[in-house]
């Protein structure tokens, strides 16, 4: 959901009281509406009380004071959150109602907690004014706190009350309602679960549970998507101690809340673990998740692994728990592209790679069929500096793609026995540039 910001309204009333000098002409600035200033007005009654800014520190939703249309009336009302430390629910989250031109306080919410760890704003039960998931810190030691609030009539009643380490809102039995789904891990003994949760008769209540993978030690990601059979699922990708990586698929099979890669007989899902930074995502654009398995590239001539290289089949799981492949890819992590491999099958690849101190990076890809030699397949420039576009031309290449700074050409070799016309084609439709996630590590 998209919210304002009250913040730009305040910002722009700093402008104002400062005014704006060009030259000898002043310049008027549009005028902050009487609405705005009442709401600054309110919010300063809190932090005269004792209060200051206590903003969510997790999710989208990130700012101090946020305007939303809470009950579906075309209007928006303020909600700003605060903490008064000497109190015993040191946490609140104001909500102002605008009447006329006046903002006046319509309901409070109290939670016990360090910080605001997150807000929602959703319409959990499908009909009237939306919930407000207010999830909190109690402490590092121990798991945040959903708190799921019904506000109908501006009067917050608690409907419950779920730990979390990580959570997402979606709607996984089709039926046009998200469901609340959250990863729960205990991290000293390195299992988890996931909960689905639904408000059934004025509460929250849990409507189905499943073990995560055993051995992790914290959450990765938490990514929502289709399935092959086009069943809506939740992909959990947890982090080895190891640093691997490890994800499970749940979803739901006969109205019943399911792991579909887990494997009993040794407590995890041992076909979608990686030992890489490629992560899961929809490659082929095709509306399915796929999962990842990376398989190192070997240097053309050490045969040691080449760094950041990889060859990458995808699987895309049905509901059943059966898989198919998607696409294969070679990835170069480090360099944040990969090329579409569909034409290529049948070569076992290597490759080796060139760094210059002018901004001249080249990897080169080779392929070999059954026992016969290598041969080069292609190359792969990365361009930076002055004369980046000037050497797409010096080295025999051609143009893929500029990013920012950054030039990306390719080089189709003769041995693969197309036309330049034919080389650039293939290439310039199989390239595409990789999740700078795959990079920094950064969590979705």
């Amino acid at each position: 959901m998209k919210l304002k910001l009250a913040a730009a309204a305040a910002f722009l009333l700093c402008l104002l009281l400062s005014g704006c000098m060009i030259g000898t002409a002043l310049y008027k600035l549009p005028e902050v509406s009487r609405d705005f200033e009442n709401l600054q007005a309110k919010t300063e009654e809190a932090l005269a009380l004792g209060a200051e800014y206590s903003a969510p520190l997790t999710g989208t939703n990130r700012q101090s004071v946020q305007l939303v249309d809470l009950n579906g009336d075309g209007a928006d009302e303020a909600v700003a959150f605060f903490k008064i430390d000497s109190e015993d629910k040191p946490l609140k989250a104001y909500i102002y109602r605008l009447i006329g031109d006046s903002y006046v306080t319509a309901g409070m919410i109290e939670a016990d907690g360090t910080a605001f760890d997150t807000i929602e704003y959703v319409q959990l039960d499908g009909e009237g004014s939306l919930e407000l998931l207010v999830g909190t810190r109690l402490s590092m030691e121990t798991p945040q706190v959903m708190n799921v609030f019904s506000i109908n009539g501006f009067s917050p009643v608690l409907l419950g009350q779920v730990t979390y380490t990580g959570y997402t809102l979606f709607d996984l039995d089709g039926d046009s309602v998200p469901e609340l789904m959250t990863a729960s891990l205990n991290s000293s003994g390195q299992t988890g679960k996931v909960s689905m949760y639904k408000i059934v008769d004025g509460s929250v209540q849990e409507s189905g549970e499943v073990q995560l993978s055993g051995g992790i030690t914290s959450l990765y990601s938490i990514k929502t998507g289709m399935l092959s059979d086009k069943a809506h699922a939740v992909f959990f990708t947890s982090q080895y101690a190891d640093g691997g990586k490890i994800t499970d698929i749940v979803t739901l099979k006969r109205g019943y809340l399911q792991n579909i890669t887990f494997d009993e007989a040794t407590g995890c899902s041992t076909g979608t673990i990686v030992s890489s930074p490629v992560a899961v995502e929809d490659i082929n654009s095709d509306q399915v998740l796929e999962i990842p398995r990376p398989s190192a590239v070997l240097d053309m001539k050490e045969e040691n692994p080449v760094d950041g290289c990889y060859c990458v089949t995808w699987k895309a799981y049905s509901s059943g728990g059966r898989y198919s492949t998607a696409m294969t890819t070679f990835h170069n992590i480090s360099e944040g592209w990969h090329i579409n491999l569909a034409g290529l099958e049948g070569y076992t690849l290597t490759a080796s790679r060139y760094n210059s101190s002018s901004g001249t990076r080249c990897t080169t890809v080779y392929g070999r069929k059954d026992k016969g030699n290598p041969v080069e397949l292609f190359k792969i420039y990365v361009l930076t500096g002055d004369n980046r576009y000037s050497r797409v031309n010096s080295t025999s290449s051609f143009l893929l793609m500029t990013k920012d700074v950054t030039v990306y050409a390719g080089h189709m070799s003769d041995s693969m026995g197309m036309t330049d016309e034919e080389g650039r084609a293939f290439l310039t439709e199989r390239f595409s540039l990789s999740r700078s996630a795959w990079i920094t590590g950064e969590v979705n």
